[in-house]
């Protein structure tokens, strides 16, 4: 009977297993790192992980991942995020004239995320091809609602939000 139980108990994790779907583009170093390591962790644990992985910075790389990566190429909108407004907005960002210098670059900032959003939900067969998959939960961060919509769309009740920077408290 204890040989039988030993082999019931290592094959609970296996037997347990869920199948998670992460939103993750690529934008920042310190995000892609967070989420990598939240992604291999659930793996280690026995669990199924698939990324949506808009590319919205393409001179960042992504590490390698035992994770099921679904790659949407850069858009226009990401093309304009690299092309220099980044950089702009970042140094801009300490010397704007007052809360309306900052909400133009903000705008700005807003608009790359939402052509990125709308051309990954316009992505030939994504959203059929995850429909499929019948996920058990999902798992993004606050920083791009995009996820919140897909996940709604696909009937996916259980999400985490997780946040790769420090606490605002």
């Amino acid at each position: 009977i204890m040989r039988l139980l030993a082999v019931f108990v290592s094959l609970l994790p296996v037997v347990l297993g869920l199948k998670f779907l992460s939103y993750n583009p690529v934008y920042g170093r310190s995000h892609l790192t967070f989420m990598h390591a939240l992604h291999e962790t659930l793996i280690d644990a026995g669990h199924e992980v698939h990324v949506i992985t808009p590319i919205i910075d393409s001179r960042l790389k992504l590490e390698k991942t035992r994770a099921k990566v679904i790659i949407i190429p850069q858009s226009e909108a990401g093309v304009a995020f690299e092309g220099g407004f980044e950089a702009e907005m970042i140094s801009n960002a300490w010397v704007a004239e007052g809360l309306g210098g900052t909400m133009g670059s903000m705008k700005r900032f807003m608009a790359a995320w939402q052509g990125t959003c709308n051309y990954t939900l316009q992505y030939p067969g994504l959203m059929e091809q995850l429909a499929k998959e019948k996920y058990d939960g999902a798992i993004s961060e606050p920083i791009c609602f995009c996820a919140y919509g897909i996940f709604e769309q696909l009937g996916i009740e259980n999400i985490a939000t997780t946040l790769s920077t420090a606490s605002s408290e």
